[in-house]
């Protein structure tokens, strides 16, 4: 487990994502057309309702735009990673970008 100073540094530095000359946040959601909008609310309503995923998958950030899933976050375990993006890749034919960490 990393220190609590490395670990905010890691995740201020993860909760962006380069997309062409800017970076994508969380905000950015509001951009998204109605189908990106409700992707991600389907996902992040499997996550919540998944009893075998930690706390922290479930307050993971998902951001869909323009048909790209972008996953960022703390997770507990790397099977947790796989776990989540397998679950998005159930519900989508969307790219998935996944930008999780686990504690080691």
């Amino acid at each position: 487990m990393r220190s609590c100073c490395g670990a905010v540094a890691e995740l201020s530095f993860a909760s962006r994502t380069q997309k062409g000359d800017r970076y994508v946040t969380a905000s950015d959601q509001i951009y998204g057309n109605k189908d990106d909008v409700e992707l991600t609310r389907k996902i992040r309503e499997r996550l919540m309702n998944d009893p075998t995923l930690s706390t922290y998958a479930e307050n993971i950030t998902v951001v869909t735009l323009k048909n790209t899933v972008t996953l960022k976050g703390m997770v507990k375990t790397f099977l947790e990673t796989q776990k989540i993006v397998k679950i998005v890749d159930e519900l989508t034919n969307s790219a998935i970008n996944n930008e999780l960490t686990y504690y080691r």
